[in-house]
């Protein structure tokens, strides 16, 4: 399985539907940054980090962190038959 660090603000959208629990069945593991999230990404040598805002987003590309967000997990999902629309 995947290891995933997850910005605070990708979480949101999830929460909202309930379905936080898709980004475990995704991924496996997945930890939630209190502050610096590309910190932890590196500290977790994490496969991805979970993060929708644009800049930040932007900043960790340049540093090679690979990144996913909300619909990139969506699709997955979806691709995985866990989801139906």
């Amino acid at each position: 399985m995947k290891v995933v660090v997850a910005d605070t603000g990708a979480i949101i959208p999830f929460i909202h539907i309930g379905k936080v629990d898709l980004i475990e069945k995704i991924f496996g593991d997945f930890y939630i940054a209190k502050s610096e999230s590309a910190i932890l990404y590196d500290e977790k040598n994490a496969d991805y980090l979970l993060i929708d805002y644009n800049k930040t987003r932007i900043v960790a590309e340049s540093l090679e962190i690979n990144c996913i967000g909300t619909l990139g997990l969506l699709l997955k999902a979806k691709q995985k038959g866990l989801i139906t629309e």
